[in-house]
C-alpha cells in the first residue's frame, strides 16, 4: 500500500491512498471527528437508559394499579 502525504492548509496532513479520491470527512479536523464519533458511539447507550426507564415506570404503574385493585376485593 503506497500512501501519501498532502499538505492541507490549515497545517494538518493528510493521507492518501493510490487513486483514492479523499471524502469530504478526511478535510474535518480531527477534533470535529473525534466529537462526531464520541457521540454516535454514546447515543444508543443514552437512548436505552430512557427507553429502559419508560418501561420500567409504565410497568410500575400498571403493578400498583392492579395491586390496588386486589385490594378492594
Amino acid at each position: 500500500m503506497n500512501t501519501d502525504k498532502e499538505a492541507v492548509p490549515s497545517g494538518q496532513w493528510q493521507v492518501t491512498g493510490e487513486g483514492k479520491e479523499p471524502d469530504g470527512e478526511e478535510w474535518v479536523p480531527l477534533s470535529v471527528r473525534n466529537a462526531r464519533q464520541m457521540r454516535r458511539d454514546w447515543w444508543p447507550s443514552i437512548w436505552m437508559s430512557f427507553a429502559s426507564i419508560i418501561i420500567l415506570a409504565a410497568a410500575l404503574a400498571i403493578l400498583s394499579y392492579r395491586m390496588g385493585a386486589q385490594s378492594c376485593h
